[in-house]
């Protein structure tokens, strides 16, 4: 009686049919990556403009809720830096930069936007943050939201007038709540805007677009290149800053 035949071992892959089929494998994963990287970076961005819309949305109602003056802080006063409003003697702070504000606005926002609930939508997209508590860093430090406030929409227009750059205007009474009566142009007026980008690396955020709301609640993708460039304030020392300073404040346009 035969025995059947045993077929014979297949034969392994070859060292150089190996290297080869490393070597496919790379070059399409270098070819995929650039496109992989367009889909993460475009899904970050809508994610941005949905979160600054948020951003919006709250800052009206707080300015709804106090009569139609947008969120305001005197220099010195305290402020509630705590997730709830129920308990605010367990964390305040005070500080005399007038405009901070442009960071601590959700200290001021606390009626309407407990943190809790709120604050992971006030980081860009890819912001390192404990998730339990979003507004600590992994490590335990604040992290103030990447979406910064307009420091126009805390001091008088007239701060950023070409009269008050010639040294025509006195600046004692300047920083005070301000209506949206003042508003000139609210579609062209930035009211916040993405200041990190966080999920774009280091060296590419130079130039890119980032998240602007303006202050009739319409959110874009804006080039800085393509804003007005801002008006020196006299308030505060070095270079002024794109979407804070802008000429004639709350009466100006940044578009």
């Amino acid at each position: 009686m035969r025995r059947p035949a045993i077929p014979s071992p297949r034969p392994a892959f070859t060292l150089t049919e190996l290297l080869v089929s490393i070597a496919v494998v790379a070059i399409l994963i270098s070819l995929l990556a650039p496109a992989l990287r367009v889909v993460r970076i475009s899904a970050a961005e809508a994610q941005s403009l949905l979160r600054i819309r948020g951003v919006g949305i709250v800052i009206e109602q707080a300015t709804d809720a106090n009569r139609g003056e947008y969120p305001f802080a005197e220099p010195g006063e305290w402020l509630d830096a705590t997730p709830d409003a129920r308990a605010p003697a367990l964390g305040t702070f005070s500080t005399t930069d007038p405009w901070a504000p442009r960071y601590a606005w959700p200290a001021l926002v606390h009626r309407v936007a407990p943190w809790r609930e709120h604050y992971e939508t006030w980081l860009s997209p890819g912001t390192e943050h404990d998730p339990s508590a979003p507004w600590k860093s992994p490590d335990g430090a604040t992290i103030w939201p990447s979406y910064e406030y307009a420091n126009a929409f805390i001091a008088e227009p007239s701060l950023w007038s070409e009269s008050t750059e010639a040294g025509a205007a006195e600046f004692a009474d300047v920083l005070k709540p301000q209506r949206q009566s003042s508003l000139q142009s609210p579609s062209a007026k930035a009211l916040s805007f993405d200041d990190r980008l966080a999920y774009r690396l280091p060296q590419d955020r130079a130039g890119a677009p980032r998240a602007v709301l303006t202050a009739d609640g319409a959110a874009a993708l804006r080039r800085d290149d393509d804003a007005r460039p801002p008006a020196p304030n006299p308030l505060r020392a070095g270079d002024p800053w794109l979407y804070h300073d802008t000429r004639d404040g709350l009466a100006g346009r940044d578009f």
